[in-house]
């Protein structure tokens, strides 16, 4: 990469819109920049509760670990788990 050029890491990759919610609230909370990926996708197709694209978090390189941290406890459930 270029000395300008910024790189991009993918923290987190789901389909459900909860977990986005979250997601976002936590990365905004500890002030990590991040952008989303499939967004659109995710929204405009949903099949019977479930959707075709999975939506991405992701931030600058640097801020991964961080990120990562900040997102520790939502990646313990996965987006398929059933509610005891």
């Amino acid at each position: 990469m270029g000395e300008n050029e910024t790189e991009f890491v993918t923290v987190l990759t789901t389909g459900n819109p909860g977990v986005l919610a979250v997601a976002e609230a936590l990365l905004r909370g500890e002030g990590i920049e991040y952008y989303m990926r499939n967004t659109a996708m995710q929204r405009l197709f949903p099949v019977d509760g479930f959707t075709l694209a999975s939506a991405q978090i992701v931030v600058r390189a640097e801020d991964s670990e961080a990120a990562s941290e900040a997102l520790s406890e939502i990646r313990e459930y996965p987006d398929d788990a059933e509610a005891d």
